[in-house]
């Protein structure tokens, strides 16, 4: 099965974004941030935060 995926989700710092199949999703340039993704393959949808660090 071929899966097309569109133009990317962008996930800001402080956000949180979720995508069905065939969109994408990503964060670039997490520095010191944290990035959590997290997928459900029965109903085959993924999120992302991103997650600044204090001090």
């Amino acid at each position: 099965m071929k899966v097309q995926i569109r133009a990317a989700v962008k996930v800001g710092i402080g956000d949180v974004e979720l995508v069905k199949r065939g969109e994408g999703i990503g964060r670039w340039g997490l520095g010191c941030c944290v990035g959590v993704v997290v997928f459900d393959e029965e109903k085959k949808v993924a999120g992302v935060v991103h997650v600044m660090v204090g001090d």
